[in-house]
């Protein structure tokens, strides 16, 4: 029996059930060949393509970290994620993108194992400036509320701005899925995040082998960076597509389980360990260098606003008074610009150049207890941002460049 879903349908997810795509864990590449039939999708998608093609790898130690707000949808005690499981899964994502997680050992030798240079914390402000966990709860008497054909998760539990925010939704989707996510410039924002169920999600509490160890979310947050699976776009793996990314081998099988190890299918050995795959949880261990470069371009090219994000920002501070007693002079410059700080601005860590898509020019840490001076004389002319960081707080100032 042939079956037809809705466009619309295909629109709200990217990961569609195992029961109708047998082999698959995910379903983005149905989703993204669905978006592939709207222009405005297809005319960004090359626009950012070409940007990450021709930006300069980003290659400074400098990490970036992303506000993460979760959204809990339960109807009974069972789907109500604890918060000592969300942040279980916060800890994954941390270990995972930051190759600290001991099953690197997964990995095959000849494969590279990146840090991704990416960190994630629960939200410490709402997007009004008020005080929050980072966590949303939110009770619910639908079956399945987060199933592939329906509008009501993200209406019960509105979005937090995805220019400044990672928005993860944790309910029942039904139907064996594990999850699905949007990637980047895709139309339909109230929805621009991930969709975990529930026990698939974290580890612990109510996660369920095979997927108990949080790389479902991991896998996800990869397509909502733009990555996709190794084999390429399409249900059935073909020696004659792949990802796009130099350093993950083309792949002629989508491996399932945890196989023995080695598996060759394309004439080289495939990576079954990546975080982009199907294996189980328990044997996945790593992104390449070449997906680190991806994913970091995308931030700058196409989610940049989220390195400007006060997300994970304490509340309480006086940063209004803070923010006054910074003075960035001349403004416009041409030349060399002076960063004067007042008696009562608390101790600054870092201050980071920032340009207008997000990129980071120009980042220093050794400052002097009155202020600093940054040259600029090189820099095109246009809209830059000041990042000044304590152990408190942080404030953004624009600065204009003309020559």
């Amino acid at each position: 029996m042939k079956i037809i879903l809705p466009i619309f349908s295909l629109l709200i997810v990217s990961c569609l059930s195992l029961n109708l795509f047998s082999q698959e864990r995910c379903g983005f590449d149905e989703i993204y060949r669905e978006l592939l039939k709207q222009p405005a999708f297809v005319a960004s998608q090359a626009r950012l393509n070409q940007l990450n093609k021709t930006s300069s790898k980003e290659k400074t130690q400098t990490v970036f970290i992303i506000p993460t707000v979760v959204h809990v949808i339960y109807k009974n005690q069972s789907e109500n994620v604890s918060l000592v499981q969300i942040q279980s899964q916060l800890d994954i994502l941390n270990e995972d993108f930051r190759k600290l997680n001991a099953d690197t050992s997964n990995v095959e030798q000849g494969f590279s194992k990146a840090d991704v240079g990416i960190e994630f914390c629960l939200a410490r402000r709402d997007p009004n400036g008020n005080v929050t966990t980072g966590v949303t709860k939110t009770t619910t008497t639908i079956d399945n509320v987060c199933d592939i054909n329906s509008s009501q998760y993200y209406q019960l539990a509105p979005i937090w701005n995805p220019d400044h925010y990672l928005n993860i939704w944790v309910c029942d989707i039904s139907n064996g899925v594990a999850g699905y996510a949007f990637p980047p410039n895709q139309i339909a924002r109230n929805r621009d995040g991930l969709v975990i169920q529930y026990d698939n999600f974290g580890s612990g509490g109510s996660a369920i082998a095979p997927y108990d160890l949080g790389r479902t979310t991991t896998h996800e947050i990869g397509h909502w960076f733009n990555l996709f699976h190794p084999w390429g776009n399409g249900f059935n793996a073909s020696c004659s597509t792949d990802d796009g990314i130099a350093d993950t081998p083309n792949q002629g099988v989508i491996y399932t389980g945890c196989p023995s190890l080695p598996q060759l299918s394309c004439g080289t050995k495939d990576m079954l360990s990546n975080f982009m795959g199907y294996l189980d949880d328990k044997c996945m261990g790593n992104f390449t260098e070449g997906q680190k470069d991806k994913i970091r371009s995308t931030i700058v090219n196409a989610r940049p606003s989220l390195l400007l994000s006060k997300g994970c920002l304490p509340v309480g501070l006086e940063e209004i008074e803070w923010a006054n007693a910074i003075q960035l002079f001349p403004n416009p410059v041409s030349d060399k610009l002076y960063i004067r700080f007042k008696n009562n601005v608390p101790k600054i860590q870092s201050i980071e150049l920032i340009d207008a898509k997000g990129n980071l020019m120009q980042i220093e840490t050794n400052l002097g207890a009155k202020g600093y001076q940054l040259i600029v004389n090189s820099l095109p002319n246009g809209l830059y941002f000041i990042r000044l960081s304590s152990n408190e707080a942080a404030v953004i100032k624009k600065l204009v460049v003309a020559h």
